[in-house]
This record gives C-alpha cells, sequence and structure tokens, in this order.
C-alpha cells in the first residue's frame, strides 16, 4: 500500500508514518519544518521515527510541490496532517493558518480527488466545537461554534471535504484529536511547558486559574486510533464523508495535570498567574463511542501512566539545552 503521510516530522505524524512503515506501507512523507516551535525537534523526529520512510522537505501551500508529488505517485491513502497547530497566534500571524490549513489543506485534497485517491484522512480538531455546554462532544453535534480562528479552518476542511469528496470515488475521513500528549511532543502544549519546567527548575506561567478541563489522549492510543481508522476506511466499500472523536473521555482540569507532574518530578512547580486566553476554550470531552464501533476501542491509557512515560523521557533522555532551546 502506497501511503502520503503530510505534517510527518509532527507529532502525531511521525509516530503513525512508523507504524505505518513498519507494517509494510510504502510511506511518502513530507513536512515543511517550519518554525512554529524549534525546528531541531522536527528533525530528531526524522532521524528517529522516519527512517523507513521517502521524506521530503515541502510545503503543502505550494500548489506546484504538491502537484509533483502527485504525479505518477498512485497513493492509495492520503493522511493529511500538515497543520499550523495552537490557538493563540496573534491576528497579525493568521495568514499561517490560511496557508496551511485552508490553502494547503486545499491542495492537498484537491490532488488526490484528481489522482484517483480512494482514501483521504485529515487532520480535524476537538477545536470545532467550541465552548459547547453539551458534553461529551459527540460528532451528531450540529450546532458548532469554534472560538479560534485555529478551530474556523479545522471547521471549514471538515464541510470543505464533504463537499470536494461529493460524488467523486475518494472516501474522506476527519479526525477530530483531542489533547493527544506524549513523549516527542509538542513544546507549546501545557503539559510539556509543565514538565520542562520542573526539571529545569524554572518559573510556569498559568494563563488562568487552572480549571480549563482537557479530555487528554495519550499519543499511543491516538496513533492506533489512526491506523484503525485508516484500516477500517480503506476496507469498505461504501462512500464515506465522516468525522471521528479521537478522544477517550479521559478529562483532567489543568491543575489535576500540575498535581499529578508535582508526583512524579517529587518536586512542587513554581506558577505566576496571567490572564485567561479568550482562545482557549473551557473544556473539552470526547464521545468515543462511534471511534469505538469503527475501531472496537478507545483511547484508555491513565494521564498518571501517560506523563510518567512522558517525563521520564523528558528527563532522562532529552538534553536540558534542548529542552530549554524547544520551549
Amino acid at each position: 500500500m502506497k501511503i502520503l503521510v503530510t505534517g510527518a516530522a509532527g507529532f502525531i505524524g511521525s509516530y503513525v508514518a512508523q507504524l505505518l512503515a513498519n507494517k509494510g506501507a510504502e510511506v511518502t512523507a513530507i513536512d515543511n519544518l517550519n518554525d512554529y516551535y524549534s525546528p531541531s525537534l522536527k528533525e530528531l523526529r526524522i532521524e528517529n521515527f522516519l527512517r523507513e520512510t521517502n521524506f521530503i522537505n515541502i510545503d503543502i501551500a505550494n500548489r506546484e510541490d504538491v502537484e509533483r508529488i502527485f504525479k505518477n505517485s498512485n497513493f492509495d491513502v492520503v493522511l493529511n496532517l500538515a497543520a499550523q497547530a495552537g490557538v493563540r497566534l496573534e491576528p497579525q500571524d493568521f495568514h499561517k493558518y490560511t496557508d496551511s490549513n485552508l490553502v494547503g489543506f486545499q491542495n492537498i485534497i484537491s490532488h488526490s480527488v484528481a489522482n484517483g485517491v480512494k482514501n483521504f484522512i485529515y487532520a480535524s480538531s476537538s477545536s470545532v466545537y467550541g465552548n459547547s455546554s453539551k458534553t461529551p462532544y459527540s460528532e451528531l453535534d450540529k450546532e458548532l461554534s469554534p472560538i479560534s480562528y485555529y478551530g474556523a479552518t479545522k471547521l471549514s476542511n471538515e464541510q470543505s471535504a464533504h463537499a470536494i469528496t461529493r460524488n467523486t470515488n475518494t472516501k474522506s475521513r476527519g479526525l477530530r484529536l483531542f489533547t493527544v500528549y506524549g513523549p516527542w511532543g509538542r513544546p507549546d502544549m501545557a503539559y510539556f511547558r509543565i514538565a520542562k519546567s520542573l526539571i529545569l527548575d524554572q518559573n510556569f506561567k498559568l494563563y488562568g486559574d487552572g480549571t480549563l478541563r482537557r479530555d487528554f489522549t495519550y499519543v499511543d492510543d491516538a496513533s492506533q486510533s489512526i491506523l484503525l481508522l485508516i484500516e477500517n476506511l480503506t476496507e469498505t466499500n461504501d462512500r464515506i464523508s465522516d468525522v471521528v472523536n479521537v478522544g477517550g473521555g479521559n478529562v483532567y482540569a489543568i491543575n489535576q495535570l500540575i498535581d499529578v507532574l508535582n508526583e512524579i518530578s517529587k518536586k512542587k512547580l513554581s506558577v505566576t498567574r496571567r490572564p485567561q486566553v479568550n482562545t482557549d476554550v473551557l473544556q473539552t470531552s470526547a464521545d468515543g463511542s462511534y471511534l469505538e464501533q469503527l475501531t472496537g476501542k478507545i483511547p484508555s491509557t491513565k494521564l498518571e501512566k501517560g506523563l510518567l512515560s512522558t517525563y521520564k523521557w523528558m528527563s532522562e533522555e532529552v538534553d536540558p539545552e534542548k529542552l530549554r532551546l524547544w520551549t
């Protein structure tokens, strides 16, 4: 099976690309190694996860480069994980969301359809639910109102995927990912910054009062779920255009996250409080019933176990100077 993975030097992309290659897939892995966070971490992921893939450095917003990737490729599956991540960019930088999440997404999906790719899977986000008061969040919810431009671009991806693949032979599936964490993760995320602050004995800037609640999904669970969702999509002959929550209902407040990492590290985090960021949703909580229906399982790794593995990786395998550089 020939598979294209975009955003392959990213956190989730690197894990999934390696899993696919290990299962015998012929993986073409692409990434533009942008500087949203340190490219050196992405380069290390390439060295550690993408050895068995064909890695190419391109930007999916460049239509000509994308066209060259698809030329004579005959991909069976396209997995689009490339995106400008995070919800906290300043308005003057919103073009980064537009370039990657809208223009880049359209380039990848339109070339997939034009080249007869049968299976198109892409990263959406729990951010599409906004501040919905109806929990847990279900794929059946119709009144979606993202509160960040990032979330709006992801909802646009879902709508575009349905419209573009309609009446074609391309099946599409969006992955509404819920706060994926673990070793090799994103340095801009709270769990990573808290652990780094404990390891380096630094102060942690906490935005808000720590009561924000997130559905935490360990990266091994998320990666295995994605693999199973790809297999499910490729094995069905039905014309599909759906979205799937990738989360298991493991909801914790940020204050609880701090408590767990304090216990793991045998330290006490020094915290400076900052005003709440208005693009941060108050809570996320996944209804995993559709994911379980499709794959037979949902993410189940307990936060304590996942954070222990993450902290051990950061404290035992990562040079402290790299932690400073990455964050």
